[in-house]
């Protein structure tokens, strides 16, 4: 819960590095085993720690199972 205090610039091009992928015009962080309350919380650290605007979306692979 306190991610915020915690993910720094650097933490976050590591994470992108590591699992994160880009699509078209943004970037994607893959947060499979996150919960959608902590998935917001990331959103809005994102925004205030950062000035990132992040969206929530829902990855289905080519196969069909969730990525």
């Amino acid at each position: 819960m306190n991610i915020g205090s915690l993910l720094t610039v650097k933490g976050l091009a590591y994470w992108i590095m590591d699992n994160g992928y880009w699509d078209r015009d943004s970037i994607k962080l893959c947060t499979d085993n996150f919960s959608l309350k902590k998935v917001k919380l990331l959103t809005q650290v994102l925004l205030s720690n950062f000035g990132l605007v992040a969206t929530i979306h829902k990855r289905i692979s080519d196969n069909k199972s969730l990525c």
